[in-house]
Parts: structure tokens; C-alpha cells; sequence
């Protein structure tokens, strides 16, 4: 049986709080791969994935730049997540997601 896309999983606009993590962790992933530490790298995206699952909608643009970023790690699993959005090209060969540096950067510190 193949698998079906969650009914939370919608096409809506991100919310600024979930665009800054999604941005942050494409940094993160992409300076620890870079780097070689691969368990940070990991831990980021569990971040990104705990905080996606504590959404009631779940933005599907946010879904696939997460399968992206995924995919070196886990090919299989990304490219079935990417399939079940809908994607009928094959992820191997997209482009590593850009980063929003506006996204980087914290409105408020607390001094």
C-alpha cells in the first residue's frame, strides 16, 4: 500500500516562527555536513521535524525543503516523502535549498 499525505500537511504560507527554524536548520545542515559532523546535523532536523509536528497545518512547501535537506542522510525515506507531496521528479537531482539570511537573524535579544 502506498502512503498517503496527512490531511495537517496543507498548501498554506509558513509562519515566520517556522520559516527561521526551516532556514536555520538549511544552515546548519548544510555547515555540518561541510564539516563532518553529521550527529548535529541529525539533531537539527529532528528539531525542524519536532517543531513541524507541533503544528495543526503543516505547510507542504516546508515538508519538501525539509525532504531535501534530508536526503543525504536518508535517500530512501526523503525520496518517498518527496514522492507523497506530490513530486513526480526525482529528488536526487534538486538543488540544495537557498538560505534566507533574513531568516538568520533574531527580532528581539534580550539583554
Amino acid at each position: 500500500e502506498h502512503p498517503v499525505l496527512d490531511t495537517r500537511v496543507r498548501n498554506i504560507a509558513p509562519e515566520k516562527e517556522t520559516l527561521k527554524i526551516l532556514h536555520r536548520t538549511i544552515q546548519k545542515v548544510a555547515d555540518d555536513t561541510e564539516g563532518m559532523r553529521f550527529n548535529t546535523a541529525i539533531s537539527a532536523m529532528m528539531e525542524l521535524s519536532n517543531h513541524l509536528t507541533s503544528l495543526n497545518d503543516r505547510p507542504k512547501e516546508v515538508l519538501e525543503t525539509f525532504a531535501q535537506i534530508l536526503c543525504p542522510y536518508a535517500p530512501h525515506v526523503a525520496e518517498e516523502l518527496w514522492s507523497v507531496l506530490g513530486r513526480t521528479e526525482t529528488l536526487m537531482y534538486q538543488p540544495w535549498p537557498m538560505v534566507n539570511p533574513e531568516y538568520l537573524v533574531d527580532d528581539e535579544v534580550e539583554i
